[in-house]
């Protein structure tokens, strides 16, 4: 079987720092241990960032780290404007995308690829000037809506916003490319709504679950749950907190534990002092990536509390994170949205309502209950599941 040649342009991926990074890390080392793919990478370094940042050894064919300093400078201005002329756009972060198209272009005249992957913005520009001047198969990932005006209320302002010049030149741009792929058919739908893109050049590939065999539920005699990742608005631990607080209090003699592993709002950290639950909710600060999984082998319950939005149209990567640690979920979540559909789907273990402070306590009920039951089990990905390494490198070498 030959090799499948990727150029693939990933400003979040490697060294690996944040959300987007880790789903991207993933999927390169899924790629290149399969021996299916050589691929050569263009990432980025950023300066003043807040969460720990992992390197990584993967063996790519080559790879190519900018160093990206996102301060307000007179040379970042110049890049923006340099940017305007080189791709016809100009929008905040652009100037990434000027210091790596040299580099890609390099890449392109040295190797004959089948494609190029773009992921995370502002790749798509790259991708876009180097499909159309040197005819070169180009696929796009959007794991977010893009560009943020764009995100479903609270986040931003909806799919039917009209932003501001800048946003309408993002978009676009967004729709030169051959393919488009996105993690969950609720996103897709989302930005068919404003890409005039085709809905048979889309395809849905899931962040990758990575083939572990360690994490298996612990019993303990104490009910554990870790919630990984930021508590910051829009996400709110409100009715997660008092629906906790109702537990306690319906359960007097309950042993509960629930840790925040991250960074929480000062309102947040306020209401937990507020409800007296200091001795029960404990504030663990940012870790890497990999101390994270570590820390949560320790934890019975994987707790996700996401933002109350009309429709859940996002896929966290900490998901996928806690599926391939085998713990079981409990996803606090918009009642129509992707994690719902998740837990009939029987991937998400336990699920309330986030506005429904009655429904998070009575979930937080059934789950003591299967503690206490020892019914928590290890949960097991089905080997052709849409998540597993096998599916997930079949689809992109059939791109």
């Amino acid at each position: 079987m030959l090799k499948k040649k990727i150029l693939l342009i990933a400003p979040s991926s490697i060294p690996t720092f944040g959300a987007e990074a880790i789903v991207n890390k993933k999927l390169i080392f899924t790629l290149v241990k399969s021996e299916k793919f050589e691929i050569d990478l263009i990432s980025q370094r950023i300066k003043w960032k807040h969460y720990p940042v992992e390197e990584q050894d993967i063996p790519l064919k080559s790879i190519h780290i900018i160093d990206n300093d996102l301060r307000v400078t007179p040379i970042m201005i110049w890049q923006h404007i340099l940017a305007f002329f080189k791709f016809g756009i100009t929008f905040k972060a652009i100037h990434w995308a000027v210091k790596a198209l040299p580099i890609a272009e390099k890449l392109v005249k040295q190797n004959k690829y089948d494609y190029i992957l773009t992921k995370d913005a502002p790749s798509f520009v790259i991708g876009n000037y180097l499909k159309h001047k040197y005819g070169i198969k180009w696929i796009a990932t959007w794991n977010d809506p893009y560009p943020g005006v764009k995100y479903p209320c609270p986040y931003g302002k909806g799919w039917s916003a009209s932003g501001n010049v800048f946003d309408k030149m993002c978009t676009s741009a967004m729709e030169g490319a051959d393919k488009y792929i996105f993690p969950s058919e609720r996103l897709r739908n989302h930005m068919l709504k404003y890409l005039n893109i085709r809905l048979e050049d889309t395809v849905i590939i899931p962040h990758v679950v990575l083939d572990t065999d360690n994490n298996n539920v612990q019993q303990g005699k104490v009910l554990k749950l870790l919630h990984s990742g930021t508590l910051q608005s829009p996400r709110d631990p409100e009715t997660f907190l008092r629906a906790l607080k109702l537990f306690l209090l319906n359960n007097p003699d309950s042993n509960i534990e629930v840790s925040i592993l991250g960074i929480i709002e000062e309102k947040g950290a306020k209401l937990i002092k507020q409800l007296k639950l200091e001795d029960v909710v404990k504030l663990i600060p940012p870790v890497s990536y990999t101390q994270s999984l570590e820390i949560l082998k320790d934890y019975q319950i994987a707790l996700i509390v996401e933002a109350q939005c009309n429709e859940g149209i996002f896929l966290p990567t900490k998901v996928t994170d806690f599926m391939q640690c085998h713990k079981p979920i409990f996803a606090v979540s918009p009642s129509v949205g992707v994690l719902n559909d998740m837990y009939n789907n029987g991937f998400v273990q336990y699920f309330a309502d986030v506005t429904d402070i009655d429904s998070i306590a009575n979930t937080l009920e059934n789950i003591y209950s299967d503690f206490s039951n020892d019914k928590l089990t290890n949960v097991v990905l089905r080997p052709n599941s849409e998540f597993s390494e096998k599916q997930i490198i079949e689809q992109y070498y059939n791109l």
